[in-house]
This record gives structure tokens, C-alpha cells and sequence, in this order.
């Protein structure tokens, strides 16, 4: 049987490029879709796909938005993979491409996304640091928070019978030290006992607070910038702690 052809209304072309006839009467395919319409839909749906990458741009730098529009990207980019095995052959370099083009974008929000999360984190992680660490320690800005930073883990929480809690997480740092046994193990401690044991180890004694020194700064701190804790960020929180003192951190407005 000879190839045939559709036209643009649908009606079937013999190798001539006539239009089909049976019993005198012009074949049409119904419900079919030309490679015009292909095309178009698909260019519709790209565009509208443009307008989301353009507003996720916009949006970049508040992290809740990011993630919410980061998987709306990924859906839709699975949805045109999917129309390009079904698409016509004219429209498939410019789907494949489009899908590169997200691909890429997609990538790059993921690292953007994974930035902000470990800045967040680490900012988090410090200030739970420093407020448990009272004034046991002279400068706990500079000297505690970057150790225990570098040995700290975020770990899913877990209930009595060990299995994960959806969105609840613990912080852990993992630190070498003697038991009651003179026994050294390496243990992984929650904030209160990993700052216990920093406190109790030689290797740190001189981060230590003397019990003749009062206090956890430098007297009472007047603040004339209108600093926030929120707004501040972590380099801000260890400079200013470091300077002021913990109480005078704790007194800025959230």
C-alpha cells in the first residue's frame, strides 16, 4: 500500500498529493492533530514554562518559594519528555532542546538550593551553640562554634521504636574523649553534652572561663544600629558575640 499524507485539515493525501477518495468522497482522520498544531501546543506549553523559570528567577533568594517551584519545574519538564516521544519530528529538536535547557536550570537551582540550605543550617546550628554555651567559655564565638561546626551532623529524629519522624531533625557532633573508665571512644552528643565534654578536655582548657571571671561580656551593650538577630548573619553573630558577649546577643531584638 502506497504511503499517504494528511494535510493540514486533515484530509489524506495519495503520493500525488491529492486528496484521497473513496466511493467519490474525501477521507478525513478525525480528532487528528497536524504537525502545525503539535507544534504549536508544544511551543504554548514552553512559554508558559519560560514564564515559571522567570518568576523562579525572581524569587530565588526566598528558600520556601525556591523549593516549592523547583519541583514544579521538574514536573513539567517530565511532562515535556514525555510529549517528546509522542510528538512529531519537526517539533523534537525543539523540545530536546528546551529540555537541555531546563535540565541545566534545574541543576543549578538544586546547587543554589543546596548553598542556601547549609547556610541556613549552620546559621541555626551557631546560634543553638552559643546560647547553650553561657559564659563558660571566654570567647565562645571564635573558639567553640567553628570545632564543634566542623564536627557536626544533621540527623533525622527518630521515635522509641526507631523509626524516622518526618520533618523533625537532631543536631550531633561527634567528639573524642575518656569515659568514667579512662577509656577514650568517640561518640556522637547532643549540644549540651558535646559542649560538657569540650569544657572537661585538656586540649581545651584555655577556652575555659576562670571561675574568678564574672560574665559573659564586655558590660552593657546600647544598640544605636538597630541590629536584629534575624537579619544578622553568622560571620555578624560571632564578630558580635565576640565583642559584646552573649547577653548582649541574647537582649538584640529577634
Amino acid at each position: 500500500m502506497p504511503e499517504l499524507k494528511m494535510d493540514e485539515e486533515g484530509y489524506l493525501l495519495d503520493a500525488e498529493g491529492n486528496r484521497l477518495k473513496i466511493d467519490d468522497e474525501e477521507v478525513k482522520v478525525g480528532n487528528a492533530q497536524t504537525k502545525s498544531q503539535v507544534e504549536n501546543t508544544i511551543r504554548e506549553r514552553l512559554s508558559r514554562q519560560n514564564d515559571k523559570i522567570k518568576a523562579l528567577e525572581a524569587q530565588a533568594n526566598r528558600t520556601p518559594e525556591l523549593e516549592k517551584l523547583l519541583n514544579e519545574l521538574k514536573e513539567e519538564k517530565a511532562s515535556l519528555e514525555e510529549q517528546l516521544g509522542n510528538a512529531k519530528k519537526a517539533a523534537q529538536d525543539e523540545v530536546a532542546s528546551q529540555i537541555d535547557k531546563l535540565s541545566k536550570r534545574a541543576k543549578e537551582l538544586e546547587e543554589q538550593l543546596g548553598q542556601e540550605t547549609k547556610g541556613r543550617v549552620r546559621d541555626q546550628v551557631t546560634t543553638a551553640i552559643l546560647a547553650k554555651a553561657g559564659d563558660r567559655f571566654i570567647n565562645p564565638a571564635l573558639d567553640v562554634v567553628p570545632k564543634l561546626l566542623s564536627v557536626h551532623k544533621r540527623e533525622p529524629a527518630k521515635n522509641d521504636e526507631g523509626k524516622t519522624i518526618d520533618g523533625q531533625f537532631v543536631d550531633v557532633f561527634t567528639l573524642k574523649y575518656k569515659n568514667d573508665k579512662g577509656e577514650e571512644i568517640e561518640e556522637a552528643l547532643p549540644v549540651d553534652k558535646a559542649l560538657d565534654v569540650m569544657a572537661s578536655l585538656p586540649d581545651y582548657a584555655h577556652y575555659v572561663r576562670g571561675s574568678g571571671r564574672g560574665g559573659s561580656g564586655g558590660g552593657t551593650y546600647v544598640n544605636t544600629q538597630n541590629l536584629k538577630r534575624s537579619e544578622m548573619s553568622v560571620s555578624q553573630k560571632t564578630e558580635f558575640i565576640g565583642k559584646h558577649g552573649e547577653d548582649a546577643f541574647k537582649n538584640l531584638p529577634e
